[in-house]
């Protein structure tokens, strides 16, 4: 029985060698080996219509959102998380308005605890994410709420009348981020070209779609024009 499971993942692996020859590769653990072996798997080289997809928001409560993915990269265990999850919810119930959940902050000594914890976010403004209006919540020792870092800064309106499909600028994008490769990817680095995009607003109430290139970069584009709102480009590596 074990010799038919090596046969099958060596079937497995040189059936992939075989279809994506000349892709990049990455190294991953060999399924074969008990120490912990790495063998080269290669990696699809992205397309313009392949490298982007949507942010996909989760819902928790009535008012407040947060990425589908928000959890896959954090470095906190399955208890962590659920405790988060339901302050997520608690908090959500002194909201009036709309958020988006960027982030959260747990006690280094303590990481379960309700009392060391901070959640940050920002301002949805019709579905668009409104980065410039700030949120925060914790617990003063009376239960977890949200307020404003600063409720001065101004609320544009937003009209999404007009906008156009994000897949109409994926060409654009990826033509800019394969050209700027060498400074989107750590040096030897044999990723392919991968981001997300989401529909934002900036102060004068201007639409935009930003897509996230990577790990670092992100261009915005506008999303009713199509017009470059911004760019910016980095592989994560300090230079001295």
């Amino acid at each position: 029985m074990k010799k038919s499971k090596h046969i099958v993942w060596i079937t497995v692996l040189l059936a992939v060698v075989s279809a994506l020859a000349g892709c990049r590769s990455i190294r991953v653990k060999n399924p074969l080996s008990n120490s912990g072996g790495a063998v080269n798997v290669p990696t699809v080289n992205t397309t313009a219509n392949t490298a982007f997809k949507p942010v996909v928001f989760v819902t928790s409560g009535s008012h407040s959102y947060y990425s589908d993915d928000m959890f896959d990269f954090r470095n906190v265990d399955s208890k962590t998380e659920k405790m988060v999850k339901k302050q997520f919810e608690k908090a959500d119930k002194t909201l009036y308005e709309d958020i988006y959940i960027t982030g959260f902050n747990t006690g280094l000594n303590s990481p379960n605890s309700v009392a060391d914890l901070r959640l940050f976010g920002c301002l949805l403004l019709d579905g668009a994410i409104y980065e410039e209006f700030r949120v925060v919540a914790d617990d003063d020792g009376s239960g977890i709420y949200w307020r404003d870092v600063d409720n001065t800064v101004p609320i544009p309106q937003v009209d999404k009348t007009g906008l156009a499909d994000p897949a109409d600028f994926f060409d654009q994008v990826y033509k800019m981020a394969t050209s700027h490769e060498k400074d989107i990817l750590e040096p030897g680095s044999k990723k392919p070209i991968t981001g997300t995009y989401v529909l934002m607003a900036n102060p004068a109430g201007e639409l935009f779609y930003r897509f996230e290139i990577c790990e670092y970069s992100y261009v915005d584009v506008n999303a009713k024009t199509g017009t470059i709102m911004h760019e910016y480009y980095w592989n994560g590596c300090y230079v001295d």
